[in-house]
């Protein structure tokens, strides 16, 4: 499991937008060169990311919770995030090959495109894939 602290900064339709603060995780993790959310990337010293997650019970904004990602959740978006759009992009250009260079360019560009909107597309209609969720830190509310 990968865990990390937040803040809720709004909630709406039964869904809340949490700010997550980078954390002591991103320096001991092999992609932090690369990755958007890393502290070592200067454009990104400092910076908070807003995610948004299914509310716990009495969720406000203000509340401090702790999000929760499964390792095979975080397995499963990367494949996704990065294999997916590899792989259409790949075939795109293979398969308009034939057809010259030009072809072959707009195959890859167009495969690039699905790939991307099929990523969309299957966070969207299976958001359980991620096994993502939070929980409020103190309990300051009535629990039933």
């Amino acid at each position: 499991m990968i865990e990390t602290n937040g803040r809720i900064v709004a909630v709406h339709d039964g869904r809340v937008d949490v700010e997550l603060a980078q954390t002591t995780a991103c320096t001991a993790c092999n992609a932090k060169r690369t990755c958007a959310s890393s502290k070592e990337n200067s454009h990104q010293a400092g910076r908070t990311q807003i995610v948004t997650m299914d509310a716990p019970l009495y969720a406000r904004a203000g509340d401090e919770v702790t999000v929760t990602v499964s390792t095979r959740g975080f397995h499963i978006g990367v494949l996704l995030a990065y294999l997916l759009p590899t792989m259409t992009t790949i075939f795109g250009a293979l398969i308009f090959a034939p057809g010259g260079d030009v072809a072959s360019a707009a195959g890859l560009l167009g495969g690039l495109v699905l790939g991307l909107l099929l990523v969309r597309l299957i966070g969207r209609l299976m958001p359980h894939l991620s096994d993502t969720y939070c929980e409020p830190t103190s309990t300051s509310h009535p629990s039933i």
